[in-house]
């Protein structure tokens, strides 16, 4: 008879335990779908305002309509809304490059529904239709994880755990929003206007937390702005047309807990600037870090203008409390007013100590015409010893 090991049995439950500690949550796939078959029933048909079809692995989705949204989703009555992963594959194959695409979840009808939507050009929205009335949950946002342009596959995975939806394009995390009940257990796909899309990947995940699981702090307050500073990569301190800059941003920590789903928010004080940057990041800090450096590219091209712009950057918490703000002023150049004169702006911080990160405009920066001299002043210079030459000889 083989002997009861007390020993025995205790390690394998303190392995056991240790296990579930490590592995946070546990998910199981209601969906994988591959598009070898209809097995879903999803919808097929062609006919003048829709044409959708599964061939070669792929849903092909193509709205023949402007002005006009199409949707096409299946019944998933398995899904735990407050634990979940949905993700898909979609690629763009023609159609207009400033409307939305993308993912429909917790439907009733196409009234009643959420969306999580991205364009060609490279914005994302995520709406709530309720009752026929749309809400805005995120408006459009530029975001560089998006691949462009047309014949370019986008991934885009949408999580829940009862306190926030999450969005991830390309496994970047770009947003979050409080969760809100679903009016149904429909989900699939929304194409707005004149589209064509094809999806090779749709998975549904139930994810499930282990009691184990680590708590993160909402102490957000111990997080405030360091150090930020201004970076032109091309002409030093000022953005010009057809030029790229960088915001770099410094978050610090004060306290030891691990901090989660903080927004970093960056706007201008004009709606129309021609500037292209992400205004909305989703910041995490572990547990041992004390600062975090986030750095934002500016992309302007012809069209910008002459102007001072004033930057205002925040961080909120997920519920939209401001915990800091800071302010910076940049001076972009259009081709109107290009010169090749690049001494002719200087920079000039308002001030340099911006280690407290208060609510003052620390470490902001200026930039301002100068009174340096500029290729007129070269050739008037020459006219004038020439006048002088002659008048010698004479």
């Amino acid at each position: 008879m083989i002997p009861f090991n007390k020993t025995f049995i205790i390690l394998v439950l303190i392995f056991t335990v240790t296990a579930v500690h490590s592995f946070a949550q546990f998910s199981v796939k209601i969906l994988n779908e591959s598009f070898n078959s209809n097995a879903m029933r999803w919808d097929i048909r062609n006919d003048e305002y829709a044409e959708m079809d599964i061939q070669l692995g792929k849903y092909t989705i193509l709205n023949k309509t402007d002005g006009t949204a199409i949707t096409s989703t299946i019944e998933s009555p398995h899904i735990q809304y407050d634990g979940f992963h949905i993700k898909a594959k979609i690629s763009k194959i023609k159609g207009i490059e400033n409307n939305g695409f993308g993912l429909v979840w917790g439907s009733a009808d196409a009234s009643n529904e959420f969306e999580f939507v991205i364009s060609a050009n490279g914005y994302f929205k995520i709406v709530k239709w309720e009752q026929g009335q749309k809400k805005d949950l995120i408006e459009w946002t530029y975001q560089t994880a998006i691949n462009k342009w047309d014949f370019n596959t986008n991934e885009l995975m949408i999580e829940s755990d009862g306190i926030y939806y999450r969005y991830y394009i390309n496994d970047t995390y770009v947003a979050l929003t409080n969760y809100s009940r679903p009016f149904g257990n429909r989900l699939g796909f929304v194409l707005n206007e004149n589209i064509e899309v094809e999806i090779d990947e749709f998975i549904i995940e139930n994810v499930t937390k282990s009691v184990f699981t680590e708590q993160v702090s909402s102490s957000f307050q111990d997080v405030k702005f360091g150090k930020i500073e201004f970076e032109s990569l091309k002409h030093g301190n000022v953005l010009y047309y057809n030029d790229t800059a960088r915001l770099n941003i410094e978050l610090i920590k004060s306290g030891n807990t691990a901090i989660k789903d903080l927004m970093l928010i960056i706007k201008t004080d004009q709606n129309e600037n021609n500037i292209l940057f992400n205004s909305l990041h989703i910041i995490e800090l572990d547990k041992k870090s004390t600062n975090k450096f986030v750095s934002v590219e500016l992309v302007t091209d012809e069209s910008v203008k002459s102007q001072s712009i004033n930057f205002t950057i925040q961080i909120k918490t997920p519920e939209n409390e401001l915990i800091d703000v800071e302010n910076m002023h940049v001076q972009a150049v259009g081709i109107s007013s290009y010169t090749n004169d690049y001494t002719n702006y200087s920079y000039k911080p308002d001030n340099q100590n911006n280690n407290q990160g208060n609510n003052s405009n620390q470490g902001s920066q200026v930039y301002q015409n100068s009174t340096g001299c500029a290729k007129s002043c070269v050739w008037s210079g020459l006219i004038s010893v020439l006048i002088g030459v002659i008048l010698t000889i004479l």
